[in-house]
């Protein structure tokens, strides 16, 4: 079965707009988040001062967690785009 050049670059620009959207989606979700972390850590801070120690570090915790969710989707974008066995099977073939 031969794959023409058209058939590579559609699965070509697939990846890039799955890439895009993984990107993306993967950005919304950690960056509300974030907000609201810090958002809530001043105000619990504001309100009881003397456990400002602890909720920083509980904060500093959730923000590491958190942010992993955007580094996955940063990840699979890569894959997506630089280390898809998709695209290397239409290229071999």
């Amino acid at each position: 079965m031969a794959i023409d050049a058209a058939s590579l670059a559609s699965a070509s620009g697939m990846a890039m707009v799955g890439a895009g959207l993984a990107m993306g989606l993967a950005t919304i979700g950690p960056g509300i988040g974030e907000g609201f972390i810090f958002g809530k850590t001043i105000e619990g801070i504001a309100r009881q001062p003397e456990l400002q120690g602890r909720l920083q570090g509980t904060m500093f915790l959730t923000f590491a967690l958190v942010e992993v969710l955007a580094l996955l989707g940063f990840v699979v974008a890569m894959i997506l785009l630089y280390a898809n066995p998709i695209l290397g099977a239409l290229r071999a073939m």
